[in-house]
């Protein structure tokens, strides 16, 4: 609902809780004293609690403040979707010294689904740039507006270590979704199942795998003999949902491992190669890949048919044992990148061109899935090397949820990107598209130090910039390095090796290192084909180093093996900054996602940053600075993700840009040293059509690649943005400019100025350093506000509340209790002036009210067949559910839609008692009322409980009424007596 000046305030209350975020300090009990001078930043961040709430579900902030010194002041808040404060408060402060604290800010976002807000906290009389930000994403579906991230190491470690990784990327970086990559036991039969004495499986009595024991030291190895603890892949993936983020189980979805004849699976189901003769065998004939260097014997891969009805049918089984063994909400299917264009030979001889029957298998997985838990049941394939190889695939027919693309060096241009996003999304019908591209991939960015800044022993010969013939025994090359931070590094070397492969020896400041197993460090030099030929992907992962200065040494020992290496330089391996910025600006502006942001192995370390398609490969680290650039760029998209994924590009629109006088190239399709330019349109995008947005992305001084390593961009500053936007002044007399940018502002969009000429607008953009996104409000209506509710947990109260119902006089039985209830927000009128108290409540706007006045969170779905995913209701019935206060009417049912009696209103009211902390709900020393024998047995405890307690009283004329449907003034008086009978 839209109200003139309906601004919904809060009033703060300061909470100081101990906090459990690592490296948080002790609470400290002194007051704000006179003479401390107050820290810098008062407020050092806010963040949401989930990376994603569902529709009527409490949104909840989380402020971290500053407490080095003591010091009092005014809190402000405000919350905006796009120009619209939606909400906004102020309270006094007086904050206690030592440690640091959290303020949680509970808030109920206007009705509706997808939408994005900005939230914006500072204290008053701090300096104009000194605020924080968060976004809040309000989707009942996580695959509409998708960050996806991933997880890839799976060590032995406690839930709390688990649960800190997933709640740092989900609430610092948004987060929504998680690949689980290469957790699997066995790529044929990804959970973890017993065998006898001869890894041969054991079966049940229906011929069906068994699942193993998990405990905190059940383990295995994986395809390339990692050490994986599957309890940590359970606990990751609830802590994921915990976050209110979902977890994908990575599959392949045609592989199978050796020995696979032992798991059931068949030759005939294979795939095999174009020579194979009419007898195939499967270990000479079908297509597949060796790891024989893995321990403790070799592995290996094996493709199987997608098309053959058999494998689908024996592989999407395991991927139900998937869900409902460890608790995934999906399956993620990979391939090896074949396409329509490829084939390869069946068991019978026949041309298979596979890749078209890759849709038949997603469609077996999507109703596998679906028939076994349709709350779990999310599927996508990756097309590789984008939509153009994949007729079916990118269908809307073919039962994906999102799109995902990963992209190879074919590819490299932005243009590249353009194309894949435009025809993939436009094929599709517009679902979400992500795209796994590897930035700076094989590429030796970071600190650089090149051959000529290396010491030899014994003296080596330098050919410019590069050391050669390093390769007898003894040899030593050593580089003085300056390490920028704390923690684990990479070692890459840029080299050549024109012979077989060799390694060297590493020690660090004259100490033999250690590598991440905590054996002696070793480096291994595959061959380049030739001495000319140079890698930059020779990388040693050394597990600590402090920031400093350091001595890096390489040595030929008798181990190394035999053959000469030339060394062209050293880099301390960190992600390229720019590229990293630049791309995920180019994605955004193109309607689409980037898949790079992961857990890392210790959260210390983290989070991980992908930089190779094997996604355990850490070659490169980010810097600290880069990652706090990592989270603007993605609470940026959180916080616009209406403007960015829900509009459609307008190939035909075009943008002038003038700096000083002068035009500046531009391009619409990311041309090196230009200004790229993209225009998107919101005519399908309800609730957002008034709104024409300009992306501008500043490519002046870098190339058009972008995987490789980016310059910094030059800075634009008072730039003149020409547009035309196909209207008069006379049509739109109130429209707004307004600029936003992951680059400064912490996000916050600010007011610009423009002109008119005819139709067209001449924009003053004051600055552009990356991205600028400009949009243009046709029909501002930003002088007026969303009305919100705002309610509070522990943290904050109401003011005294204003709101009058013509229907609910002071003299009516229930008025203390349904202004009671509206002050705190957990009722609401029917209308803006009556609240109808007559009328008849649901079950689940009883539950709903529940969970409200209560504050129950839901960390799943409920598990009743008639409460519908995205319904309004179904967190708080999920919540109600989970703590015990609600069990449905049987056969799966809760019937939500169905009016709610006074005898089943007590029910949950006695349990809702015991959860809210007031005991065991007293027992009536018996019913007087002249219907007891007509209150059925299984309510009976629960009316003498809730008449005891005081919680409900009878009726006037002395009859309880068990079968009577409630009305709402006799539900919120309920609500507040319990609210007043469990207050602390």
């Amino acid at each position: 609902m839209r109200t003139k000046k309906a601004i919904a305030y809060f009033c703060m209350l300061l909470m100081l809780v101990q906090t459990s975020t690592v490296g948080y300090g002790r609470v400290g009990m002194a007051s704000a004293a006179a003479g401390d001078t107050p820290p810098e930043h008062r407020i050092t961040q806010m963040v949401p609690s989930k990376a994603r709430f569902a529709p009527g579900q409490s949104a909840e902030l989380i402020l971290t403040l500053d407490q080095s010194a003591a010091w009092s002041g005014k809190l402000h808040l405000q919350i905006y979707q796009l120009n619209t404060l939606v909400a906004e408060g102020e309270k006094d402060l007086t904050v206690q010294k030592d440690g640091s604290a959290e303020l949680k800010i509970d808030w109920n976002p206007p009705a509706g689904d997808f939408k994005g807000y900005m939230a914006k906290a500072w204290i008053e009389g701090a300096a104009a740039d000194d605020y924080v930000t968060a976004a809040i994403d309000v989707s009942s579906d996580w695959t509409h507006f998708l960050r996806y991230g991933y997880v890839a190491d799976f060590p032995k470690e406690t839930a709390a270590e688990s649960d800190a990784k997933l709640k740092e990327l989900s609430q610092e970086y948004y987060i929504n979704a998680y690949q689980f990559y290469d957790w699997m036991w066995r790529h044929d039969v990804s959970v973890y199942s017993k065998t006898d004495e001869n890894g041969k499986p054991l079966l049940d009595t229906n011929g069906r795998f068994i699942t193993a024991p998990v405990d905190e030291n059940s383990s295995y190895t994986d395809l390339l003999g990692r050490l994986l603890f599957p309890l940590t892949i359970k606990q990751s993936v609830s802590a994921a949902q915990k976050y209110g983020s979902a977890a994908m189980a990575y599959e392949m979805n045609y592989a199978a491992r050796e020995n696979y004849q032992d798991f059931g699976v068949k030759p005939e189901w294979g795939l095999y190669n174009k020579t194979a003769t009419e007898t195939r065998t499967p270990e000479k004939d079908q297509v597949g890949f060796n790891f024989d260097g893995v321990k403790p014997h070799p592995t290996a891969l094996y493709l199987q048919d997608p098309g053959n009805p058999e494998w689908q049918s024996y592989i999407t089984k395991q991927y139900v044992r998937a869900i409902n063994d460890y608790g995934f909400d999906g399956i993620h299917l990979d391939q090896w990148g074949a396409n329509d264009n490829d084939y390869l030979l069946g068991y019978d001889g026949t041309k298979r061109y596979y890749s078209k029957d890759f849709d038949k298998i997603i469609n077996a997985a999507k109703d596998a899935l679906k028939a076994n838990n349709a709350n779990k049941s999310h599927v996508t394939l990756n097309m590789v090397g984008g939509n153009k190889g994949y007729s079916a695939v990118p269908n809307p027919n073919t039962k994906t949820d999102f799109d995902y693309s990963e992209i190879w060096q074919d590819q490299d241009k932005y243009k590249d990107l353009q194309q894949v996003v435009g025809e993939t999304r436009e094929a599709d019908g517009g679902k979400a598209m992500v795209i796994a591209g590897y930035m700076n991939y094989k590429e030796a960015t970071g600190v650089q130090y090149n051959g000529s800044e290396a010491k030899a022993v014994p003296p080596l010969v330098l050919d410019k910039d590069t050391i050669l013939d390093f390769g007898h025994l003894n040899d030593t090359v050593s580089f003085d390095v300056d390490v920028p931070q704390s923690g684990e590094t990479s070692l890459i070397y840029t080299y050549s090796n024109g012979g077989t492969g060799t390694s060297r020896a590493v020690y660090i400041d004259g100490k033999r290192a250690t590598d991440l197993s905590g054996g002696p460090a070793r480096i291994y030099f595959s061959p380049t084909n030739n001495s000319s030929s140079y890698s930059q992907d020779g990388y040693f992962i050394v597990p600590h180093l402090d920031a400093g200065k350091h001595k890096v040494t390489l040595k030929m020992d008798e181990e190394s093996g035999n053959g000469s290496i030339n060394i062209r330089g050293l880099t301390l391996g960190y992600f390229n900054e720019p590229s990293l910025r630049l791309m995920d600006a180019g994605l955004a502006a193109l309607g689409a996602s980037h898949i790079e942001i992961g857990t890392a192995e210790n959260f210390e370390e983290g989070p991980n940053m992908l930089a190779h398609e094997y996604y355990p490969n850490r070659s490169k680290k980010m810097l600290e600075s880069t990652k706090e650039s990592m989270k603007e760029y993605y609470k940026f998209n959180a916080a616009y993700e209406n403007l960015l994924f829900d509009s459609k590009a307008d190939p035909n629109a075009s943008v002038g840009v003038e700096a000083s006088g002068s035009s500046l190239a531009t391009s619409s399709n990311g041309t090196q040293d230009t200004i790229w330019t993209t225009v998107r349109k919101n005519r399908s995008n309800t609730g957002f059509e008034r709104y024409d947005v300009l992306h501008l992305i500043n490519l002046l001084n870098n190339d058009d690649n972008w995987r490789n390593t980016a310059n910094e961009p030059v800075l634009q500053n008072n730039l003149k943005v020409t547009y035309d936007i196909g209207l008069t002044e006379k049509d739109a007399p109130n429209l707004k400019v307004y600029a936003a940018t992951p680059d400064s502002n912490h996000g916050m969009s600010t007011e610009l100025k423009y002109t008119w000429n005819g139709t067209r607008l001449t924009i003053d953009l004051p600055s552009l350093k990356y991205w600028t996104m400009i949009y243009i409000d046709k029909a501002n209506n930003a002088g007026d506000t969303v009305s919100a509710d705002v309610s509070h947990l522990n943290s904050f109260t109401l003011p005294a509340y204003d709101k009058s119902y013509s229907d609910v006089t002071s003299s009516h039985w229930a008025y203390g209790a349904i202004y009671s209830l509206s002050e705190k927000n957990v009722i609401s009128g029917m209308t803006d002036n009556t609240f109808v108290p007559s009328a008849k409540v649901t079950r689940a706007q009883f539950a709903a009210l529940l969970a409200r006045a209560l504050h129950l969170q839901s960390t799943g779905p409920a598990p009743f067949q008639d409460v519908r995913a995205g319904a309004w209701y179904s967190s708080a019935v999920a919540a109600a559910y989970e703590a015990g206060i609600i069990a449905g009417r049987g056969a799966g049912r809760f019937a939500p839609s169905e009016a709610i009696t006074r005898q089943e209103m007590a029910v949950m009211l006695a349990k809702a008692f015991e959860r809210a902390g007031g005991g065991d709900a007293a027992s009536g020393q018996g019913l007087t009322f002249r219907d007891r024998g007509y209150i059925a047995a299984w309510a009976l405890p629960a009316v003498q409980s809730v008449i005891g307690t005081g919680l409900m009283a009878g009726q006037a004329d002395g009859r309880f009424a068990p079968v009577q449907t409630a009305t709402r003034a006799e539900a919120a008086q309920t609500i507040a007596n319990l609210l007043n009978k469990t207050a602390n």
